[in-house]
C-alpha cells in the first residue's frame, strides 16, 4: 500500500509539473506577442509620424542638445541634397561654412534656452549655385526619451514672396513719383503757356528790329526747350493715351527704319528678328516709337566704342505664375518686344532705380534721366508691362509685354494736316475760364486778336454764372484743374446740360484730372495741352 500510494504521488506531481510547464510556455507565448504587438505598435506609430513629418511640404528638422540631427523630413534632406542616413547626427558646421553655422549656432542657443518661436529671414544657396530667400522657424521642446531640451525648425522658401512685395513696393513708388512730377508738369506749362504765348504776342511788334527779334527768339528756343521737357515729365505720369489705335508692331517698327538708322552711329549694327504673324495690339503708335527710340538711345549710349543693337518681336502667352511677380498684370496673351544691346550693362543697385525721372548713369551733360520714365509711364499706359535683363560687361534686354487685341484688322493712322500760313479768326462769343490770372489774361488777348469776343472767369460759379446772363456764348474754353470744388471737366457737364448747342474745348497741363469720372469720357478729345502756341490755340478754337 504504501508503494502504490507514492505512485499516485509521483502521477500527481508529474502531471502537475507538465501543466505547470505548458502554463509556462503559454504565458512564454503570450509574452512574445504582446512584445511583438508592441513593436508592430511601434512601427506603427513610426510609419504614421514619417507619413506626417514627410507630409509637410516645407523643410522640417529636430536637433538635440547637442545640436545634432535627429529627425529629418524629404523636403530637408531634397533642399541640401543628400540621403538621410547621411544626414542624421551631423550638424550645421557639417555643410554650411563656418560663418554662417556660428550664425545657426547662436540662434539655437537662444531658442534652446527659451520657449519662444524664433524667426529669422536669410538666404541659401542652392546646389545650381542659385540664392534663395528663406525664412526659418525653431522652437524648443522637453525630449520625452532623454527629458532634455530639443529644438524643431521649419524652413520655407519666400523668394517668390519677396519679388512679388519688391514689385509692389516698386509699383507704388512709380506711382508716387508719377503724381509728384505731373504736378510739377502742371505747374510749369502754366508758367510756360504764360512766356510762350507773350513771346508770340510779342514777335509782330519787334519784327522790324533785328536786336530786339533775336533775343525774343532765343527766349522762345529756351522756353520750347523747357516745354519739351515738361513733356516728358507728363509722358512719364500720364494715365491716358492720346490716342489708342489697333496696331501691327512688325510694321510700326519698320517704318522707323531711317529715323533709327540715323539715331546710332556707324559703329552699331541694329538687327530685326521679327516673327511672322505678329498678333496686334492696341496702342499710341507716337507713343511707342518714342519708347523705341528712348531704348535704342540708351542701347547706343551703353556701347561706346560701338557694338549691336538686336529688335525682337514675339507671341507669348503669359500664366499665372509669371504675372504673380507683377501687380496690375493679367494672364493672357500678349506681343513681346525685346531691345538687346552688347554695352556695358546696368547694375543691380541701378537697376532699382532706372525708371525713375531725372536718374541717369550717364555723365553730366548726356542725358536728362527722363527717357525711361517715358518708356516706363508708356508700358504702364497701354497695360502692359516692363522687363529688365542686365550683366555688368556683357549688356542688357528691355522685354515690354503688350496686350494682344482682339480686332482683326490694323487701324490706319489718319496723316496730320499741315497748318495754314495764316491763323484761322472768327467773331463768336467765348466764354474763358482759368484760375490763372497771367494766363488768363494772355488767352484772352490771343483770342481778341483773332476776332472774337471774349468773357473770362476764374472758376466755375462765375462760369455759370456768364451763362445764364449770355446767350449767345458759343463756346466754353475751360482749364481742367481749378479750385473751388468744380473742375474744368464738371464745368462742362454741367454748362452742357443747360446749353446743350455750347462748343467746349478744355486745357491742362496734366491730362488725366477727373477722367474716371462717369460721364466726362466725351471731352477727353476736345483738348488742348499746356503750354499752346497762338497757332495752335486758333487752330483748336476754330475747328470746334
Amino acid at each position: 500500500k504504501p508503494v502504490k500510494g507514492l505512485d499516485v504521488l509521483n502521477h500527481t506531481v508529474t502531471k502537475a509539473l507538465e501543466r505547470s510547464a505548458e502554463l509556462i510556455e503559454q504565458q512564454h507565448d503570450a509574452l512574445e506577442f504582446e512584445e511583438q504587438v508592441r513593436i508592430k505598435t511601434r512601427e506603427l506609430e513610426k510609419e504614421f509620424l514619417d507619413s506626417i513629418i514627410n507630409g509637410v511640404a516645407d523643410p522640417l528638422f529636430v536637433k538635440d542638445e547637442e545640436h545634432r540631427w535627429t529627425v529629418l523630413n524629404d523636403a530637408f534632406c531634397q533642399m541640401l541634397g543628400k540621403p538621410r542616413i547621411e544626414l542624421l547626427g551631423k550638424t550645421d558646421y557639417d555643410y554650411f561654412p563656418k560663418e554662417q553655422a556660428d550664425s545657426y549656432r547662436r540662434r539655437d542657443e537662444i531658442v534652446l534656452s527659451s520657449t519662444d518661436v524664433d524667426v529669422d529671414e536669410g538666404e541659401f544657396s542652392t546646389g545650381d549655385n542659385a540664392t534663395r530667400q528663406i525664412s526659418t522657424s525653431k522652437i524648443s521642446f522637453i525630449n520625452p526619451t532623454t527629458g532634455n531640451r530639443n529644438l524643431v525648425g521649419t524652413i520655407r522658401d519666400i523668394t517668390e514672396q519677396k519679388r512679388a512685395e519688391q514689385a509692389l513696393r516698386r509699383s507704388q513708388k512709380m506711382d508716387a513719383v508719377g503724381q509728384l512730377t505731373g504736378g510739377i508738369a502742371h505747374d510749369f506749362n502754366n508758367i510756360l503757356g504764360i512766356i510762350l504765348g507773350n513771346i508770340s504776342l510779342l514777335s509782330p511788334l519787334v519784327a522790324n528790329n533785328i536786336q530786339a527779334r533775336k533775343r525774343v527768339e532765343a527766349i522762345e528756343k529756351s522756353a520750347q526747350r523747357a516745354a519739351d521737357l515738361t513733356k516728358q515729365l507728363l509722358g512719364f505720369s500720364r494715365q491716358q493715351a492720346a490716342q489708342v489705335v489697333t496696331t501691327d508692331i512688325n510694321r510700326l517698327i519698320e517704318d522707323m527704319n531711317n529715323l533709327v538708322g540715323r539715331s546710332v552711329t556707324p559703329e552699331v549694327s541694329i538687327e530685326h528678328h521679327f516673327t511672322n504673324d505678329l498678333w496686334l495690339t492696341e496702342l499710341d503708335p507716337g507713343d511707342f516709337e518714342d519708347a523705341l527710340m528712348n531704348l535704342i538711345i540708351n542701347a547706343r549710349d551703353a556701347m561706346e566704342g560701338g557694338g549691336q543693337i538686336m529688335i525682337e518681336t514675339n507671341n507669348i502667352t503669359l500664366d499665372d505664375a509669371f504675372c504673380s511677380h507683377t501687380s496690375e498684370l493679367s494672364p493672357g496673351d500678349y506681343i513681346q518686344v525685346a531691345v538687346t544691346d552688347s554695352g556695358s550693362g546696368i547694375s543691380h543697385e541701378d537697376q532699382e532705380r532706372i525708371f525713375e525721372p531725372f536718374f541717369s548713369t550717364k555723365p553730366r551733360g548726356k542725358g536728362t534721366g527722363l527717357g525711361l520714365a517715358m518708356v516706363f509711364g508708356f508700358v504702364k499706359r497701354s497695360k502692359g508691362h516692363i522687363n529688365l535683363y542686365s550683366e555688368l560687361g556683357i549688356g542688357t534686354t528691355f522685354r515690354l509685354y503688350l496686350p494682344r487685341s482682339a480686332a482683326a484688322d490694323v487701324v490706319e493712322q489718319r496723316q496730320s494736316k499741315t497748318q495754314e500760313t495764316e491763323l484761322p479768326w472768327g467773331n463768336e462769343t467765348i466764354l474763358l475760364v482759368d484760375d490763372e490770372m497771367e494766363l488768363l489774361a494772355l488767352a484772352k488777348d490771343i483770342l481778341t486778336s483773332l476776332g472774337y469776343v471774349v468773357l473770362s472767369a476764374t472758376n466755375g460759379k462765375e462760369a455759370m454764372a456768364h451763362l445764364a446772363q449770355n446767350t449767345d456764348i458759343a463756346l466754353l474754353f475751360t482749364d481742367v484743374g481749378m479750385p473751388g470744388g468744380m473742375s474744368g471737366y464738371e464745368l462742362a457737364e454741367l454748362a452742357t446740360v443747360s446749353h446743350p448747342k455750347l462748343g467746349v474745348l478744355l486745357t491742362s497741363g496734366y491730362t488725366d484730372k477727373a477722367l474716371a469720372h462717369s460721364g466726362m469720357e466725351r471731352f477727353i478729345g476736345q483738348l488742348i495741352t499746356k503750354p499752346y502756341t497762338q497757332a495752335e490755340l486758333a487752330h483748336r478754337i476754330r475747328s470746334v
